[in-house]
């Protein structure tokens, strides 16, 4: 639990600087911004459905 709960800060510490540099610089870079938000919150998904069939288990 504890790792995971460093892993999702490190992984809001890097959505929040890369957004910050998206907003402030050229298109390329919100789009990509954009699709790494996308794919942390499908992780997040992906991570939290996981552990509930662990708790099933």
């Amino acid at each position: 639990m504890d790792m995971q709960q460093r892993r999702m800060l490190v992984a809001g510490i890097v959505l929040a600087v890369v957004l910050g540099v998206g907003y402030f610089s050229t298109n390329v870079l919100q789009t990509f911004s954009i699709v790494c938000l996308a794919v942390a919150i499908v992780f997040g998904v992906i991570g939290s459905i996981q552990k509930k069939r662990q708790n099933k288990n």
